[in-house]
């Protein structure tokens, strides 16, 4: 009996100090922040299935650019913690990483001289991130393989010198700006401001007319409607002319309002410049460019017109034409005024060229000498002057013949 006491006895310690650790496990929540080589500072928490990778702070805090690392210790960096960069005056821009999905509150308040920002297809900003910053602009990128990105209401109180904000996400970026307990809304004085001075750039949705997605959230269109803040619909497309003024190149169609293009010297020797100018051996290549469009769509025909030198005026080009299906189309347009035109239904990479003149030169050549032989063989003007000379003598030789004859007779 003894025995058994003294076991219930030993066992009742046992789960009390069991308890007691437990207790001290649980409320025990201190994390170790660690610094990179970089001056990053960071904390990570593992866990069974899942870890959380943040961004705490930086040692650098006279830096004007910061490029967050997109992964510490082999884990991604996933979010950026309140506070982090807060009152940094020197930093004038930031570069979120791919991964990056999480900016909490005021993680950039106070950094006035804070201009350019990079997001990410995927993050999330919260609470007044930008607060009393220098940002003009938030352009939230197009990702098709990005779940969702967004923003809350009070994330933009503060922010009194943003002017626009584009969001090139479709269906994916929503605004969480209504009355519910875990969502902050923006204050009347930031919506008057917005409603005022700012212009909401993005895609008409799938969703019901007042752009709702559900009780909480809301899309750029949505925000706008609720906020009387001015909407432009990148959907919305027209007949417009784009031009590159540093090659020259135009484009017109049907492309978006805000639209861009854009021109990139194809290299040299890459497997893109050879795929498109394979078999032009007997080719001179007058130009080879990525064309395409950013920042809006475009549908249709679109007449691409490309520049050349003068000298090939009148000359038919060979124009070839990537497609994205990996297709080369050709054009045969004639130069103009030291340009070609196509019409194509796509844009990507362009390549003109002119077929090589050495063998026309070369004939050329053949019948300037054919010409010249056949004026060789003709008499030489020396040569005719002579036989008249000639023709004379002879001629007043039998003439004083014939009348020394007749004197004899």
């Amino acid at each position: 009996m003894k025995t058994i006491k003294k076991i219930s006895l030993i066992m009742a310690i046992a789960l009390i100090l069991l308890a007691i650790n437990n207790t001290v496990k649980a409320t025990d929540t201190t994390v170790e922040e660690k610094v990179t080589e970089t001056g990053f500072k960071y904390t990570l928490e593992v866990y069974s299935e899942s870890y959380d990778l943040t961004i705490t702070g930086t040692t650098n805090t006279n830096a004007k650019v910061l490029e967050i690392p997109d992964e510490i210790e082999g884990y991604k960096v996933n979010s950026i913690g309140e506070g982090a960069f807060k009152g940094l005056t020197s930093l004038e821009k930031v570069v979120f990483p791919e991964n990056l999905k999480d900016v909490n509150g005021y993680a950039f308040s106070g950094c006035t001289n804070l201009k350019e920002v990079e997001l990410n297809a995927e993050v999330t900003l919260y609470n007044k991130v930008f607060e009393g910053t220098a940002i003009e602009t938030l352009v939230f990128p197009a990702d098709e393989s990005a779940t969702s990105c967004g923003f809350d209401g009070s994330t933009l109180d503060g922010m009194n010198s943003l002017k626009s904000i584009y969001v090139y996400a479709k269906d994916k970026c929503w605004i969480y700006d209504n009355s519910v307990s875990d969502v902050a809304e923006m204050t009347a004085a930031t919506a008057e401001y917005l409603k005022n001075n700012v212009t909401i750039y993005g895609y008409s949705s799938t969703y019901p007319e007042d752009d709702s997605i559900n009780s909480v959230s809301l899309t750029p269109k949505g925000l706008a409607q609720k906020r009387g803040i001015k909407f432009v619909d990148l959907a919305t497309l027209e007949e417009i002319t784009l031009e590159d003024k540093e090659t020259e190149v135009t484009l017109w169609g049907n492309i978006g309002k805000i639209a861009k293009l854009s021109v990139t010297k194809m290299v040299e020797g890459t497997d893109e410049y050879k795929a498109v100018t394979s078999g032009l051996e007997n080719y001179d290549i007058a130009l080879a460019y990525d064309i395409s469009v950013v920042e809006g769509d475009y549908e249709g025909k679109l007449r691409v017109t490309l520049p050349v030198e003068s000298k090939y005026n009148g000359r038919t080009a060979l124009v070839l034409h990537k497609k994205a299906d990996g297709t080369v189309e050709r054009f045969s347009p004639v130069v103009k005024n030291g340009f070609v035109t196509v019409e194509v239904s796509e844009l990507s990479p362009f390549v003109v060229a002119f077929e090589n003149e050495t063998e026309d030169n070369s004939e050329e050549q053949n019948i300037n000498d054919i010409e010249k032989d056949e004026l060789d063989e003709s008499p030489k003007t020396g040569e005719n002057n002579i036989g008249i000379v000639v023709a004379s003598i002879l001629s007043i030789i039998t003439l004083a013949a014939i009348i020394a004859i007749k004197n004899r007779k």
